[in-house]
């Protein structure tokens, strides 16, 4: 057939077309006829200005709804440029789209919802069967200029030259993101890419693409700029036209990257294989393993191998992590540094159900800080998550020490749940004495401040471990003795970015505790609740305390009071108690905080023959009482006495000294005589306890001697110096305070 022959039958041919297609326009809408070219499935909403040439075409208006939603087009035109030959290859000359917009829908129309979801087949026909892949294959096409706005954004393609299947460029921006394309037909089975990103984001990869019958295989080197990936090679091959039913994968897919990893474990690179596989099914599998090939530590480590899999129609897929190990060294992170971090870990992931599970193994995490590092360690820890829950749960160990100080090592045992709108944890702690006590927390996800509540009871702790414990952090504790001490604490309370608001309540009891120069017996401290904000604290109200005893040297027994907190310092208000035979008294007596007055301590109706034996003063025997107050000044950390006094009730005196009379001297005989048995009326006397310990008793006694001089009225001024602290000492070894304390409690229980 010559070439006007066929130019003459093409030419026939047409005119029967437009004959036909101009008797059915006649009858027929241009809408009318697209719809019988539509899927079933597919709803044309509207079609106007549609105009065909043999230049080109276009629409002024196009509304087509899908089961996944809705194509609009607006004022879209095209051209082309077909060239009469055997090849018939293609030139586009220009496409020019004012407006696409495509709405995805979130649900299927309610006429699609009754039809059964067919299984995804990704197999496709073999197209380079098909009588039209011969022009396809050898079209040249040409695009000027192509345009596509998607909401705000619009992507713009350009061409320099016209591309085809052997070679090409291309050029297109996509908002500030612009992206070049090239390709070179090396063999008839060989291909040679590349493909660059510029903008915010930045790639440059190199690829090169076989065929091989019916496989394709794609080779490629990729380079991120954003994330500095050292050596990143993948490899696609893809078998487009297998049956559902062949074992031969249609996409198998590998990639091997190395890149460094960020701050703060800079210094170290890791390694990341990933192989997978997809069937023409939609079934498939993926794995990756990573593996640290670089580190500034021999022991370091970070692998694992995650793996997922899915059945036909990508149903049921699940993620497995496996033989996951992780050991880093000297991370700092802030102030702190991560001298170490090390732990296996294992877990599941189920996509249909939402849930999965995390485990560690051998946990071990150790912080430290310029003043202290902490040691925690567990030997499992387990964490369960779905799609709208997150549990976890598990024991640890911690470890501390501080300024060289070991602190007592604690278990804990903890609980953490985190839901959609809130955040809850518990955690249970535990020292070698016994239970340390439960703290809760609460945190509702959103701007409510955090609620916790505390509690810490001591009932059955060991208090011989807990000051061998405390001991060895302090060695000033190891003077405190506590035989017993029983308290129960609790707090409740907020925290947000105003701050820590919250109260703690609680009561002290059964408490029996000395040193070597006091000791307390049945200290006990009523229920209390005192408010905490920030870094002060207000009492509810004052704290009420009693004591069975104390032991100082002077016995008192039966003390009880009240406590106040006042700007920032103790104040004790008023305490009243039984010592030297009458009534002890205390009246606004404040801590110990700053030097200065602390208070007054009155004695009344004392007995002096308790002060006597208490002196142990030799051949003196006194009857009578008194009443004394004693000011109390805290200076340099000692107590002293100033401008304290005595006043004594009448009363009798016999001194009976161990020395021969014939070798005193002459005043001091008449002085020791006059006071053999002294009949006293008035007792007065001015005490002073300096910062020594030494203690002045200027004292005046005015009363008579039936046996000396017929009675004669005498008065005597005298003053007594002795060495207080030294007395008190030599008082308390005569009977150990602590063993004291000890023989109390035993006769309590």
């Amino acid at each position: 057939m010559t070439v006007k022959r066929l130019i003459s039958a093409i030419a026939a041919i047409l005119i029967v077309l437009v004959g036909v297609g101009g008797f059915i326009a006649i009858r027929y809408t241009p809408d009318q006829m697209a719809r019988w070219l539509l899927p079933a499935d597919v709803t044309l909403n509207g079609l106007s200005g549609l105009s065909l040439g043999w230049s080109g075409g276009g629409i002024e208006h196009l509304d087509i709804t899908l089961p996944q939603g809705q194509l609009v087009a607006e004022e879209t035109r095209w051209m082309w440029q077909p060239k009469l030959s055997i090849a018939l290859p293609l030139r586009l000359v220009s496409m020019v789209a004012k407006e696409i917009t495509w709405v995805a829908s979130s649900q299927s129309d309610t006429q699609y919802a009754a039809a059964p979801a067919a299984s995804p087949q990704l197999q496709i026909d073999d197209f380079r069967k098909s009588t039209w892949w011969p022009a396809v294959e050898t079209a040249e096409i040409e695009v000027n200029r192509l345009s596509l706005d998607v909401a705000a954004d619009r992507a713009v393609v350009t061409m320099n030259t016209p591309i085809s299947f052997q070679q090409g460029m291309l050029a297109a921006q996509w908002g500030e993101q612009h992206i070049d394309m090239m390709w070179t037909q090396q063999t008839p089975t060989h291909w040679q890419m590349s493909a660059s990103l510029s903008g915010p984001r930045q790639l440059t990869s190199e690829w090169v693409v076989q065929t091989q019958e019916d496989q394709l295989i794609l080779d490629g080197e990729l380079q991120l700029a954003d994330l500095p990936i050292s050596h990143s090679n993948i490899v696609l091959t893809l078998n487009p036209f297998v049956s559902s039913n062949s074992s031969t994968p249609m996409l198998s897919f590998s990639a091997m990257t190395d890149a460094p990893i960020p701050q703060p474990a800079e210094g170290r690179v890791i390694g990341l294989q990933v192989r997978g596989q997809v069937a023409a099914n939609g079934a498939g599998q993926v794995s990756a393993e990573t593996a640290l090939l670089a580190s500034p530590f021999e022991a370091e480590r970070l692998d694992g191998e995650f793996q997922a899999t899915w059945g036909e129609s990508f149903a049921a897929p699940q993620a497995r992590l496996v033989g996951a190990e992780l050991s880093l060294m000297d991370i700092a992170v802030g102030d702190q540094q991560l001298a170490q971090i090390e732990t296996g870990l294992s877990g599941k992931w189920d996509f249909e159900t939402g849930i999965g599970a995390l485990d560690t193994e051998e946990f071990t995490l150790t912080v430290s800080a310029r003043e202290w590092i902490a040691s925690i360690r567990s030997s499992g820890l387990s964490m369960n998550a779905s799609t709208e829950h997150v549990s976890a749960s598990g024991s640890l160990q911690i470890d501390a020490k501080t300024e060289n100080r070991a602190l007592p090592s604690l278990d804990a045992v903890m609980s953490l749940n985190v839901g959609q709108d809130v955040v809850q944890a518990e955690v249970s702690g535990f020292a070698p004495w016994g239970a340390f006590g439960q703290l809760s927390v609460r945190y509702p996800l959103g701007t409510q401040p955090a609620n916790f509540t505390a509690h810490l009871d001591s009932a059955l702790w060991d208090w011989q471990v807990v000051q061998a414990e405390l001991s060895a952090i302090n060695p000033e504790l190891a003077e405190i003795d506590v035989t017993s001490l029983n308290f129960n604490l609790n707090a409740e309370g907020k925290y947000d970015q105003s701050g820590l608001v919250g109260t703690v309540s609680g009561r002290v009891g059964d408490g029996y505790l000395s040193t070597d120069s006091l000791g307390l017996a049945g200290l006990a401290v009523a229920p209390f609740e005192l408010t905490v904000q920030d870094d002060a604290f207000v009492l509810g109200s004052p704290l009420s305390f009693s004591l069975e005893g104390i032991s100082a040297g002077i016995p008192i027994t039966d003390l009880a009071g009240t406590v106040d907190y006042d700007r920032g310092s103790w104040v004790l208000t008023r305490a009243e108690g039984k010592a030297l035979g009458g009534m002890l008294i205390i009246d606004q007596f404040r801590d110990f905080s700053r030097d200065g007055p602390l208070g007054t301590v009155y004695l009344n109706n004392i007995d002096l023959a308790a002060i006597v034996e208490i002196a142990g003063a030799e051949g003196v025997n006194i009857q009578g009482r008194a009443t004394a107050a004693l000011p109390l000044i805290w200076q340099n950390g000692k107590v002293l006495v100033d401008a304290g006094t005595l006043s004594g009730t009448p009363g009798a005196l016999q001194y009976q000294p161990s020395i021969d009379p014939s070798q005193i001297d002459q005043r001091v005989g008449a002085v020791t005589a006059a006071l053999s048995n002294l009949q006293f009326e008035q007792l007065d006397a001015d005490i002073t306890l300096n910062e020594e310990g030494v203690m002045f008793l200027s004292t005046s006694v005015r009363g008579s001697n039936p046996d000396y001089q017929n009675g004669r009225q005498v008065k005597l001024n005298l003053t007594l110096e002795n060495n207080l602290l030294s007395l008190l000492q030599s008082l308390q070894t005569i009977e150990s305070v602590n063993l004291w304390v000890t023989r109390q409690f035993e006769q309590q229980n």
